[in-house]
């Protein structure tokens, strides 16, 4: 594990200890009427932002000192002229591999544009998504669209063979755990006396929620992987764990207390779903930056309280998640089913945008 990963986690621990202090302190101090509760809020944010980013500071300072000058990144240069260029302006790579595979590393490009919505098939999106109860229709409809939306470098297809079934069960399955989180367990106990306790009960029934949310839309997400459709035949499939899913579901939720914290946690998130999104002869790659989704995600939230650039936004979206995921091959078997790197973007395109 290398010094920047390695602090990377020491942080993230830090900030869930000093979140979870600084929830009970504010909990256990604020007056009954409120009056007071807004300093104790304004001191949490203190604790969590400041504090854990200082520690973090002091840790990389003292670990610098330690690093060998030989794990500085040499300066990037210039491409030469006659190399491939991807729509990021960055060079397609290819190298030599043992017996002469050669591994390409490339990435797709998202055509759909947000006047996409006053076509045929996007005015019976925005129908099925008006009805309420036809809300799967408007979601397959939604995934069809982005999926002929994907340009790959190869001309392979993709398209989205989904059924409306099997949404209407998540959808079940997610209504399930939102009356659940409706319930309060210390209504039926006579422990709301002791502070502590109370607490306790409370945090780990939180945390069961989660966890059974994550497990729902785990599995939605594999859904997403076992329909997509590829000219030669491909399959996706996603093979991430389940408790690593779990841990990175809480862990976005909590980063939203950060206020932007949020961003470099997903990016994070979607880093490790690429990873764990199994195709034959290929590996993916998340590039896009937490800065980079920071500063979209305002943009986006802001604009989308209007109504009506709602199809641009989410066309703008999608364009910089799809050009931010890269594929790259690796060395395979002669026998063994192979896939073009091009259907390897299309495929993560897909998963990772509907998340």
């Amino acid at each position: 594990m290398n010094w920047k990963r390695g602090l990377t986690r020491i942080y993230v621990v830090l900030w869930v200890l000093f979140a979870l202090a600084g929830i009970f302190v504010v909990a256990t101090t604020a007056t009954s009427d409120g009056s007071s509760g807004w300093v104790w809020w304004v001191w949490w944010a203190v604790i969590c932002l400041i504090l854990p980013a200082a520690l973090f500071w002091v840790l990389n300072w003292v670990a610098s000192g330690f690093r060998s000058t030989k794990n500085v990144a040499a300066p990037r240069s210039e491409p030469a002229r006659g190399i491939a260029m991807d729509r990021n302006h960055e060079p397609v790579t290819s190298s030599p591999q043992p017996g002469g595979t050669v591994t390409s590393s490339t990435r797709a490009q998202f055509t759909g544009k947000g006047k996409d919505i006053f076509s045929i098939e996007g005015l019976k999106m925005l129908l099925w998504f008006v009805s309420i109860l036809g809300m799967p229709f408007g979601i397959l409809y939604m995934y069809r669209w982005m999926a002929r939306n994907i340009v790959l470098p190869t001309g392979t297809k993709i398209a989205f063979v989904g059924a409306v079934r099997a949404v209407y069960g998540f959808m079940a399955a997610s209504l399930v755990v939102s009356i659940f989180k409706r319930w309060d367990p210390l209504a039926a106990t006579s422990i709301t006396s002791a502070a502590l306790l109370w607490w306790i009960v409370e945090i780990v029934w939180m945390l069961v929620l989660l966890a059974g949310q994550a497990v729902v839309s785990r599995e939605y997400y594999k859904w997403l992987c076992r329909n997509l459709s590829f000219t030669p035949g491909t399959h996706v499939t996603f093979r991430g764990p389940l408790l690593p899913y779990v841990g990175w579901t809480i862990l976005t939720l909590f980063s939203f207390f950060t206020i932007i914290g949020w961003a470099w946690v997903t990016t994070a998130f979607l880093r490790w779903q690429l990873k764990c999104t199994d195709i034959p002869g290929h590996r993916l790659f998340f590039r896009g930056r937490g800065l980079d989704l920071l500063w979209r995600g305002v943009v986006g939230f802001g604009a989308i309280l209007t109504i009506l650039p709602i199809p641009w936004i989410v066309a703008w979206l999608c364009r910089w998640y799809i050009g931010n995921i890269e594929g790259q091959g690796i060395p395979v078997a002669a026998t063994a089913p192979s896939l073009t790197t091009s259907a390897v973007l299309g495929s993560a395109a897909i998963e990772g945008t509907v998340q």
